[in-house]
């Protein structure tokens, strides 16, 4: 086995060497799964053996006596997650079909022009919104000038009236030396 040399310099003929074997490598296949990917290939059937009546603690014996070796807890846990993360899967599905959906909605019909109902309805409330923010932005500017002027005379006087703020000393209760003892009990 190789040891590290520090300061170690590699030739960039070299880098690309290995960096050419290291993408010619083929996929080696496992021979061992860890516990929790075993449990994910058993989910099916524990989650069967559990709709038919047997607990946790009975799942757990019966993969004892196969040489899988997991709490009751634990088992129960790994499940849990994987239900968790199967669900969360579904959701981002949905939610991406129904994006899909909603842009389809707008989709031009064959002739490459969207119905003229459609059309002039969308032209419509375009025309309403954008009137309406026109308007609601001039009176939000308005408001937010008003505001602004209200902060900086509320500033003005508080500059005229506050005094100098007296420093707070900062207390220490124990001195350095008590505190390192302290720590040395440890």
């Amino acid at each position: 086995m190789a040891t590290t040399k520090p300061g170690q310099k590699i030739h960039i003929d070299t880098l690309k060497a290995t960096l050419t074997k290291l993408e010619q490598l083929e996929e080696k296949p496992k021979e061992e799964l860890s516990l929790r990917e075993s449990i994910y290939f058993l989910r099916d059937k524990l989650h069967s053996a559990l709709k038919k009546g047997y607990s946790y603690q009975d799942l757990s014996a019966l993969l004892e006596q196969q040489g899988i070796l997991v709490s009751a807890a634990t088992l129960k846990q790994y499940l849990t997650e994987i239900d968790k993360e199967k669900r969360s899967k579904k959701r981002v599905a949905k939610s991406e079909q129904a994006k899909q959906a909603s842009t389809s909605e707008n989709i031009p019909n064959s002739s490459g022009t969207l119905p003229e109902t459609e059309l002039t309805s969308s032209l419509n409330s375009s025309v309403n919104s954008k009137a309406d923010l026109v308007q609601s932005s001039s009176a939000q500017e308005n408001h937010e000038l008003t505001d602004e002027k209200k902060q900086i005379d509320d500033r003005e006087q508080e500059q005229e009236t506050s005094k100098p703020a007296k420093q707070k000393q900062r207390r220490t209760t124990k001195s350095n030396t008590d505190m390192s003892d302290e720590f040395n009990q440890y």
